[in-house]
């Protein structure tokens, strides 16, 4: 199966200010991300995607950052343009997560 979003770039904006810049493989094995705002602003990553369908044009994506000790959760809803994420990380004593919702739309340069 290949995802609805695969081919494609997204600007997916979240509550707690952070943009990325999301660039999806052809086949929808891979992402390209890049942090533009927010905490994260200026890093980037490639990962390999874990990719389920759980809904009509609605996506289970999850990936461990290249760090791999960061783990990425996203539920994307194509057909309401909205996402809602969790990822989790360590810190001093063990770790935490966060979890975040947004929306997002085609990059200008999608064509």
């Amino acid at each position: 199966m290949v995802p609805l979003f695969a081919g494609h770039t997204y600007i997916l904006t979240f509550d707690n200010g952070a943009v990325f810049h999301n660039a999806y493989s052809a086949d929808g094995t891979e992402l390209h991300w890049q942090a533009t705002a927010g905490p994260l602003s200026g890093q980037s990553g490639t990962v390999a995607l874990n990719v389920a369908e759980v809904g009509s044009e609605t996506y289970f994506v999850s990936w461990i950052e290249a760090d791999t000790e960061t783990t990425v959760s996203h539920v994307m809803d194509l057909s309401a343009w909205t996402v809602h994420a969790f990822w989790t990380y360590p810190v001093d004593n063990g770790r935490t997560g966060e979890l975040h919702a947004g929306t997002f739309e085609l990059a200008p340069d999608d064509g």
